[in-house]
């Protein structure tokens, strides 16, 4: 009797342990299986990209679909992406045939002035040599103010000067008193810009305004200041020098 008990715990015994080491194959196996990505998981994974938030923001879509880098779009987002500003060439220009202004880079004009003998190449037509007292008296007569309140806005108007112009993180040359000096923008804003000349920087000055720099004789006049916020928008000023 004792050994038909011996021979069944014996048989157990083995059963028992093929059974384990089965089980262990199996679980080595699964573990080098890949795993399959559960349908409620799978549904949530993104394609990263930029992407409208509104008419005004666009925000960076990570793969775990969260938002990150929000960016306020200053004209306008479409299709995630921020709008570019319209762009001109700086300069007198003629806004008509019988107008002339200085253009801003933003396409507006100020400055504005009639011209009695017509606009040729961003400048006022000189008097023709036959013209007559009568042929004057018969042209259209303009106060000589006419675009006062519109150009007040900007300040005085300018007459045809050279300007010049320099942009964020560039180094340019200016001349005074016989001598070249270095000049760069320290601080860009879009009310106002620091310009450093010769590691002498400038108070804040806003479009329209000037500083002079007493020690080598420069009176710098800021004619117009470009800051586009947007990632890669254009950052300068233009300026030129009042003698």
């Amino acid at each position: 009797m004792r050994k038909i008990i011996i021979f069944f715990l014996s048989l157990f015994l083995l059963i028992f342990l093929n059974s384990c080491e089965e089980s262990l194959e199996v679980a080595e196996k699964n573990a080098d299986a890949p795993k399959e990505i559960p349908e409620e998981i799978a549904a949530t994974a993104c394609a990263a990209h930029w992407e409208c938030l509104d008419e005004n923001y666009k925000s960076y879509l990570l793969e775990n679909c969260t938002r990150t880098e929000v960016s306020k779009c200053d004209l306008g987002c479409i299709n995630g992406t921020c709008k570019g500003a319209e762009s001109c060439s700086t300069g007198f220009k003629c806004i008509d045939q019988d107008r002339k202004g200085y253009q801003k880079e933003d396409c507006s004009f100020i400055n504005k002035e009639t011209c009695e003998w017509g606009c040729l190449n961003g400048k006022c037509n000189p008097k023709p040599a036959n013209a007559t007292n009568q042929s004057a008296a018969s042209a259209p007569q303009v106060p000589k103010n006419s675009y006062a309140a519109e150009n007040s806005e900007d300040g005085e108007v300018k007459e045809d000067k050279i300007t010049y112009i320099l942009k964020w993180g560039e180094q340019g040359e200016i001349e005074g008193s016989g001598t070249k000096h270095n000049i760069s923008i320290y601080n860009l804003e879009p009310e106002y810009v620091i310009v450093e000349v010769n590691d002498i920087k400038s108070d804040q000055i806003p479009e329209g305004g000037n500083f002079t720099y007493g020690n080598i004789g420069i009176t710098l006049q800021i004619e117009s200041i470009l800051f586009q916020a947007y990632a890669g928008g254009k950052r300068e000023i233009e300026y030129s020098i009042i003698s």
